[in-house]
């Protein structure tokens, strides 16, 4: 998550959004179109707030290889 975070530099809400089905692991891109938000103490799934938010984030190919890992 820190590598994703330090080297795309996802927001925290978008990274705790992200989903094995949003990933194309061979293509090294990961989807951003879910968000988790804190509102009043509760956790909430829901969606970038523009248009412009919901978009792909490449990976360099160490990274990718480490979710490759991660989800055997």
């Amino acid at each position: 998550m820190f590598r994703i975070v330090v080297l795309r530099g996802l927001r925290r809400g978008e990274l705790c959004g992200l989903r094995w089905a949003s990933a194309d692991l061979e293509a090294g891109a990961l989807v951003v179109d879910h968000t988790i938000l804190e509102l009043d103490g509760h956790l909430v799934d829901g969606v970038p707030k523009t248009a412009a938010g919901v978009r792909r984030v490449y990976l360099d190919a160490e990274t990718a290889e480490l979710l490759r890992a991660a989800g055997r």
